[in-house]
């Protein structure tokens, strides 16, 4: 796996990761090495075994990455499209505005897109906005929400060799239903305090 960015969201995003596939590498891929190697030192705080580096070039950590996570504020992509190797899987979760990209509009193109809501994701995901402004993909190159792949309504990967993109813009339903579970664990464990607001 490469981890692109090494701040708030992207502990949670590799976690996650983790408790549904066997990760044995973790490139971590970011501007700065001290916030790298914090990020590091979390993930073994973490109980994760595997390998954690840092990655000294880009093209080093998508020459071996399965999945890349991209969790980054950045308005233009992070790699070139011809880095990503066939069968790669990429969570898109930084870039929240038509002005920002993390991943190359080449990319998108040839990827399978699972976003989590289509109209948030026309209306916020600079990826794809870019993308079809320039003419690579139209609106139905979405392939479907990630309600319809959880529901067995449509296919994620269809092959081996396919990209498949997952894009977030964020979902306050999803949001709710965390917060829920947090809560219901909480009270079940006889933690927090509650406050009157």
């Amino acid at each position: 796996m490469a981890i692109f960015g090494a701040g708030a969201q992207a502990l949670p995003q590799v976690l996650a990761v983790l408790a549904v596939r066997p990760i044995e590498r973790i490139w971590i891929v970011n501007r700065t090495r001290d916030r790298a190697g914090l990020l590091a030192s979390r993930l073994r705080g973490e109980g994760y075994h595997g390998e954690v580096r840092i990655a000294p070039t880009v093209q080093q950590a998508l020459a071996d990455a399965d999945i890349i996570c991209t969790a980054t504020s950045s308005a233009t992509p992070l790699f070139a499209d011809g880095a990503v190797r066939p069968g790669t899987h990429i969570n898109g979760v930084g870039s929240f505005t038509a002005q920002m990209a993390e991943v190359p509009p080449e990319t998108v193109a040839r990827a399978r897109v699972i976003v989590d809501q289509r109209e948030p994701a026309w209306a916020e995901a600079g990826d794809l906005i870019q993308a079809r402004d320039q003419g690579l993909i139209a609106s139905n190159h979405v392939a479907g929400e990630l309600g319809e792949v959880l529901a067995g309504k449509i296919a994620g990967r269809q092959n081996e060799t396919e990209i498949t993109f997952f894009k977030s813009v964020g979902n306050a339903i999803q949001d709710l239903a965390v917060a829920g579970l947090a809560l219901t664990q909480a009270a079940a464990e006889g933690l927090g305090i509650e406050v009157a607001l």
